[in-house]
């Protein structure tokens, strides 16, 4: 009798094992699609910065608890950092890059929710980053007020397929129309040379560097 329950506990803790190493095998392919994904639109937004004048990119020289590199920030006041992924600052304000390595078919139901499907597989609903994006806004309002905030969700992988992306508040483009978005947003002029040096002061200041 003890031999059946002590072999039936050790399939018990092998089948946890495997479901545990299978899980953490997910977890570091998620992480590591994620780290592409930043690191194509980091050289993408570099790139732009580059060809504009007045514009500067924000050195993503933080390690947040997501990501090694990232921008983490701690305005006066707040209980807890916010781990954005990229920053820019120009005459038109800040704006704010959320990116998302996502692949298959992307189907947003609402600004909360999206319905993602991979391989012809069964779709899941998942909740969309808007909230994420609005925390983050939130706390650049706060650190720079009256400067305005530009928020954005980055797809970065060539293979998703956007649908319904006209229901999300938030703007979601593709890597590839990445550009030609910053391109529309950068006919706005809305801070001076030293208005833009302060919003990057401002930003540094509230850096929290781990």
């Amino acid at each position: 009798m003890n031999v059946w329950i002590l072999a039936a506990a050790a399939a018990v803790v092998l089948l946890l094992l495997v479901f545990g190493l299978r899980r953490a095998a997910v977890h570091r392919r998620q992480r590591q699609a994620g780290k592409a994904g930043e690191e194509r639109v980091e050289a993408i937004l570099r790139e732009w910065v580059r060809k504009r004048r007045g514009w500067q990119l924000v050195a993503r020289d933080c390690r947040g608890p997501y990501s090694a590199r990232c921008i983490l920030l701690l305005p006066p006041g707040s209980p807890a950092p916010q781990e954005l992924d990229h920053l820019l600052v120009g005459p038109a304000g800040v704006v704010a890059v959320e990116t998302k390595n996502y692949g298959g078919t992307i189907q947003v139901l609402s600004d909360a929710v999206w319905r993602r499907s991979r391989g012809g597989g069964r779709a899941r609903r998942t909740e969309s980053p808007t909230a994420q994006v609005r925390r983050h806004a939130s706390v650049l309002r706060a650190l720079l007020p009256g400067v305005p905030v530009h928020s954005l969700i980055c797809i970065a992988n060539d293979g998703a397929v956007l649908r319904g992306r006209r229901r999300s508040d938030v703007p979601i483009v593709t890597a590839a129309e990445l550009p030609a978005y910053l391109d529309r947003l950068a006919r706005q002029k809305a801070l001076a040379p030293r208005a833009v040096d302060a919003a990057l002061q401002a930003i540094e200041a509230a850096k929290k560097r781990r």
